[in-house]
């Protein structure tokens, strides 16, 4: 089995001023090997054959001597910390990762996700294997969250990561979305007025890239998940699972 991380990456604030959201930025990820790093560019290529207007999330990434390419799994939404309450959090990430054993990790389709502010949408690689053992991960952080009086993780998370994304057109929200399929990302898109939106992902352009890249992706192999790294501000901790 390959070795990967599962991520928890926050935003934080100057004690002295109000919490205001950090630039996003590129996340560490966790790590494919490179066989399935090869489907996914190719996966990218034909999305954006399609829909010109995504852009990659891949496309700067070198895979590492040892054949192994980064991927990014997001354990919370943004979080904002002032400077006086990183510590305690980063004490609470350990606890939890303290608290769980490693375990394998695999891929199962593809979908399409909206993030909370309805400004983007992303094409992305759900997890198969391991999903129950992310939510608990997800479960253990959210005393800590909610002490900082923020908002946890969705309650029926769609673990996934991410490889393409474009601008969304602005509509107004469904009163009837259901929570959960709409999640936050923090890669670098950088929102520019200048990049062309799209209304929608086709639900025939995931039903074909599912048939084309599906199997290829569930066959990618599994991954031991042995640690979560958390990211505040430019500093990252690592904290291996028991």
């Amino acid at each position: 089995m390959k070795r990967t991380l599962v991520d928890v990456d926050y935003g934080s604030s100057d004690e002295e001023a109000e919490p205001t959201p950090a630039p996003e930025q590129k996340k560490r990820f966790g790590h494919a090997s490179k066989k399935l790093y090869g489907t996914i560019v190719r996966l990218v290529d034909r999305i954006r054959d399609v829909v010109p207007e995504m852009h990659s999330l891949v496309a700067n990434v070198n895979p590492p001597l040892e054949g192994l390419a980064p991927l990014h799994i997001s354990l919370s939404r943004p979080i904002y910390l002032r400077a006086h309450h990183r510590e305690d959090f980063r004490i609470g990430v350990q606890s939890a990762a303290r608290a769980q054993n490693q375990f394998p990790l695999s891929f199962a389709s593809i979908s399409s996700f909206i993030n909370d502010d309805r400004t983007r949408i992303f094409i992305s690689v759900e997890v198969g294997a391991g999903h129950t053992q992310l939510k608990q991960l997800t479960d253990s952080l959210t005393p800590s969250i909610k002490k900082l009086h923020q908002e946890p993780y969705y309650s029926t998370p769609r673990f996934h990561f991410s490889v393409a994304w474009a601008l969304l057109k602005v509509e107004q929200p469904p009163s009837n979305q259901d929570e959960g399929e709409a999640l936050d990302e923090g890669e670098e898109t950088g929102q520019s007025t200048t990049f062309p939106s799209i209304s929608d992902i086709p639900e025939s352009l995931l039903n074909d890239l599912n048939k084309e890249f599906g199997r290829e992706i569930r066959e990618g192999g599994n991954f031991m998940a042995e640690a979560i790294e958390l990211k505040i501000g430019k500093v990252i901790s690592t904290f291996k699972l028991k």
